[in-house]
C-alpha cells in the first residue's frame, strides 16, 4: 500500500515541479520583457555613449586646463607689468629725490657761502676798526688810552 500511495503521488509531485519550471520560466520571460536585460546592439550602444562621454569629458578637461593655462599666463604677465610700473615709478621717485637733495644743497650751499662772506667782510670791518685804532691812540701819563680819531671817520660799526 505504501508503494501504491507513492505512485499515486507521483503525478502530482511530477505536475507541481512542471508547473514550478513553468512559472520560472514565464517570470523569466516577464522580467526580460518588463525590466529586460539590453539586447548585444542596446549594450554596443550604450558602450559606445559612455566611450563617447569620457571623449569628451577629457576635450572638456583639456579645454578647461588650456583656458586656465592661458588666464594663470595673463596673470603672470599682468603682474609682471605691474611691477615694471612700480620699478619705474620707484625709479622715478628716487631721481626727483636725488634732484631735490641736489637743488637744496646747491641753495644751502649759496646761503653757506654768502654767509660766509658776510661773516668774512664783518671780520675784515672790524679788523679794520681795531687798526685805525690802534694806530690813532695815545697813551695818557698815567697810562690810559686815549684814542684820537673822530667817531665820524670811522668805518660803519659791526652789527651786533
Amino acid at each position: 500500500m505504501e508503494t501504491a500511495s507513492a505512485t499515486n503521488f507521483m503525478p502530482i509531485i511530477v505536475a507541481l515541479i512542471g508547473s514550478q519550471g513553468a512559472i520560472a520560466v514565464a517570470i523569466a520571460l516577464m522580467a526580460f520583457r518588463v525590466g529586460r536585460m539590453p539586447s548585444r546592439e542596446e549594450s554596443n550602444a550604450l558602450r559606445n555613449e559612455v566611450a563617447a562621454n569620457k571623449v569628451e569629458l577629457k576635450e572638456e578637461i583639456a579645454a578647461t586646463k588650456l583656458e586656465l593655462k592661458e588666464e594663470i599666463a595673463a596673470t603672470k604677465l599682468e603682474v609682471f607689468k605691474a611691477k615694471a610700473e612700480l620699478r619705474q615709478e620707484i625709479a622715478d621717485a628716487k631721481a626727483e629725490l636725488r634732484q631735490e637733495i641736489t637743488n637744496t644743497r646747491t641753495e644751502l650751499e649759496v646761503k653757506i657761502d654768502a654767509a660766509k662772506d658776510e661773516v668774512l667782510r664783518e671780520i675784515r670791518r672790524s679788523h679794520q676798526q681795531l687798526i685805525l685804532a690802534l694806530v690813532n691812540h695815545t697813551h695818557s701819563a698815567n697810562g690810559q688810552a686815549v684814542f684820537t680819531l673822530p667817531p665820524e671817520t670811522e668805518p660803519a660799526p659791526a652789527d651786533n
